[in-house]
């Protein structure tokens, strides 16, 4: 039981946490995980009850078989929690192409910005700040 609640909080606790992990969030969908605790809980209440009521115990193999269908629909059927897309790998010509002719910055002021950026990542250690986010840029 002790492990359950534990679970049903974590998830909790990431759906709220959500918009702070990700920056696009309308296609992730968790309720696959809800689902899928909902039916460990029955399976759970299942035992409980099959120890308390012994006139639940001879159909207890039958509501297990029941709950463990429902736990392996939920299991197979669930979405991706990140969508891909499944496309032809684009040509470099055909991106080049496709950029506008009107950028903001030059190639030089590119490199140069990637410059500064690799720089202070690599001696500032950037990537080891876990405050470092997106919405920490706001």
């Amino acid at each position: 039981m002790y492990y359950w609640m534990s679970c049903f909080a974590l998830l909790r606790r990431h759906q709220a946490n959500l918009l702070f992990l990700s920056s696009f969030t309308e296609n992730i969908d968790l309720k696959w995980l809800s689902y899928l605790l909902a039916s460990v809980l029955v399976l759970m209440c299942i035992r409980l009850l099959s120890l308390f009521i012994t006139e639940i115990t001879p159909f207890s193999p039958i509501l297990y078989f029941g709950g463990i269908i429902v736990l392996a629909y939920t299991s197979l059927t669930q979405q991706s929690i990140y969508l891909t897309e499944a496309s032809l790998p684009v040509e470099k010509d055909e991106i080049e192409a496709k950029k506008e002719t009107n950028e903001r910055l030059t190639p030089a002021q590119v490199g140069k910005l990637q410059r500064i950026i690799l720089q202070k990542t690599q001696e500032e250690k950037l990537y080891l700040d876990p405050q470092l986010t997106l919405s920490a840029w706001h």
